[in-house]
């Protein structure tokens, strides 16, 4: 099985979410026949909601082979949201009494009614463009429904007729599944993936390392400059005297 990962949650900890819920399903519906196949995506939703899509397995009675789906796709709710901050409407032109900005019809956005402009938008330099807020960290038990939920869509198991979904093996009120989630999971969120380090860059000595390097090497350029110059003369005073030699005879 193969995580893929584009959320600000760990990637481990899904990783390890996700083999634990199949290996729950696998006790009563059986080995996932296209398991090493599989490809899990995970990204985060635009709202805070839940959400999944998943390749229809083929599930035949009788004697042909049973063929499970390989993909799974996961949306869980964002941990942070950047939101852009909306534009100030001003009435008409004149230069922005925060940013200082020159009116321009042609990059101020308009709300106009019947063809007649009625207010102009201006996005002022002065304030933040966007803003960070606060978001919904996924809970574990919930993840883990979806993912049990989506795993049986790849068996090749469909909504029953008249519900929305379907029933759920992975019961978030279980006691070993609360016992579960809360030993490997404390809170019962999916932490955030750590933050990576930024090793602190001394750019003097970088820089005074690169210049030595540069002088190491100029200086063998100019070795092999003056070694070339030095063959070159010997030739050219050879030469020389040769067609002086060949002049004198023919004289």
């Amino acid at each position: 099985m193969k995580l893929v990962n584009h959320t600000q949650y760990d990637t481990t900890a899904l990783r390890r979410l996700v083999q634990a819920v199949y290996a729950v399903h696998r006790n009563t519906e059986g080995p996932h026949n296209r398991w090493e196949h599989m490809v899990v995506t995970v990204k985060s939703s635009k709202s805070d909601r839940y959400s999944g899509l998943a390749s229809i397995g083929v599930r035949h009675h009788g004697t042909v082979v049973v063929r499970h789906g390989t993909r799974i796709l996961l949306r869980l709710p964002k941990h942070e949201r950047v939101l852009r901050a909306p534009s100030t409407r001003v009435d008409g032109p004149g230069p922005c009494t925060a940013c200082g900005e020159a009116f321009n019809n042609r990059f101020h956005s308009h709300d106009a009614t019947g063809g007649v402009v009625v207010y102009w938008f201006h996005q002022c330099a002065a304030k933040p463009k966007h803003k960070r807020v606060a978001g919904r960290q996924a809970s574990v038990r919930t993840t883990a429904v979806l993912i049990e939920h989506e795993l049986r869509h790849s068996y090749g198991e469909r909504h029953r007729r008249g519900h929305s979904c379907m029933g759920s093996q992975w019961d978030p009120s279980h006691e070993e599944v609360q016992a579960w989630t809360d030993g490997m999971f404390p809170g019962d969120v999916i932490p955030l993936a750590a933050p990576k380090a930024t090793p602190v860059r001394d750019l003097q000595s970088e820089r005074y390392t690169r210049t030595l390097e540069l002088e190491k090497a100029w200086t063998s350029k100019l070795k092999r400059a003056q070694t070339a110059l030095k063959k070159l003369r010997q030739r050219k005073r050879y030469y020389e005297s040769a067609m002086a030699a060949k002049k004198g005879t023919t004289t």
